[in-house]
């Protein structure tokens, strides 16, 4: 049972024979039960917009990645252990491929050449000015020393105070706040 999608993954289902309307929706694994004959494992699945539970095969269901970026964006590599030195650089998406469970984003980085990325191990660069930001960017807070337990959590930016700094609105208990540019980053979460 460890290599069906888990609980809470979005699927999209494809190749179905005996409903084949639902080819190429996307649905919500609710659940997993045994096979009537119990040689094997089935996802329950639940459409949006249907209340009524569907079981699919596994080989019926791809897991469905969100990909953060797109070709022309820029991206910083990070967290890489075999190849840290690349850890810190910038670069171009000149490709994105996707595979069952990752989205690999090849990436022409200056000095580097053109490396293929997971994912995991991209971001988006900190930005620098204010006009980086404009008004209702979705934003994380990173590297604050002062108030720590911000860093990580996610805001959105309702306005400049200058000369430098952004003013963004986090959920409670945080509040809105005024930050640098340096200590937030975009995000899609």
């Amino acid at each position: 049972m460890s290599d069906l999608p888990p609980v809470g993954r979005c699927i999209e289902a494809f190749g179905l024979q005996s409903q084949p309307h639902l080819n190429g929706l996307q649905a919500e694994v609710i659940g997993h039960q045994a096979s009537p004959d119990a040689s094997s494992m089935l996802l329950i699945v639940k459409f949006s917009g249907s209340d009524r539970p569907v079981a699919l095969k596994p080989q019926n269901a791809r897991v469905v990645v969100k990909q953060l970026f797109k070709i022309g964006d820029t991206v910083e590599a990070h967290g890489l252990q075999d190849n840290h030195t690349l850890n810190g650089c910038k670069g171009k998406v000149v490709q994105v491929q996707q595979d069952t469970n990752t989205v690999y984003y090849t990436t022409d980085i200056p000095e580097h050449g053109v490396t293929i990325l997971k994912q995991q191990n991209t971001r988006a660069p900190a930005a620098t000015s204010l006009s980086d930001f404009p008004n209702g960017t979705t934003v994380e807070a990173h590297g604050l020393t002062q108030r720590q337990t911000l860093n990580n959590q996610v805001g959105t930016v309702i306005s400049h105070q200058p000369p430098d700094l952004l003013v963004v609105q986090f959920a409670a208990p945080h509040g809105t706040l005024a930050l640098k540019p340096k200590n937030v980053r975009k995000t899609h979460r």
